[in-house]
């Protein structure tokens, strides 16, 4: 997923109660801005966490407070190193974009992108919900 905050208020998602909740997986997403628990309390919740980027964290997002930011996880405060075109909500990503081949492997979960393109273009996972997608560096085009 990509979670973009367009009202500016640095709160892309918000986590508010995960009562009778057995299971919360958040993986290979970009979040624009930080999670918001409101005191979440998680309890035995098996939560799993990582392989995200935040363009920010908030004070509650570290261990000491019970948030398990989890492996991969990756802060970029500017979107134009992760996407082609944030500013005109192009959220492709470019080819050296931090997102790519930085994701963890859900095709036990789902196998395209937003865009409905395989996953993965190459032998990992992209970031977000668009695989960057590069042409050949070696094609040679002969006209006879």
């Amino acid at each position: 997923n990509t979670i973009i905050d367009t009202a500016g208020t640095g709160k892309a998602l918000r986590v508010a109660s995960i009562a009778n909740c057995n299971e919360l997986t958040i993986e290979n997403n970009i979040i624009d801005g930080f999670l918001l628990t409101n005191g979440t309390d998680w309890g035995d919740a098996n939560l799993t966490c990582g392989y995200n980027i935040y363009t920010s964290l908030s004070w509650m997002q570290a261990e000491v407070y019970g948030w398990p930011i989890g492996t991969g996880k990756l802060v970029k405060a500017d979107l134009s190193n992760i996407f082609t075109d944030a500013d005109n909500d192009n959220f492709h990503l470019f080819s050296s974009s931090v997102a790519v081949d930085a994701g963890k492997d859900l095709s036990a979960v789902f196998t395209t992108d937003r865009d409905g393109l395989r996953r993965p273009n190459n032998k990992v996972w992209d970031i977000g919900a668009y695989e960057c997608f590069k042409g050949p560096t070696n094609l040679r085009i002969i006209v006879p």
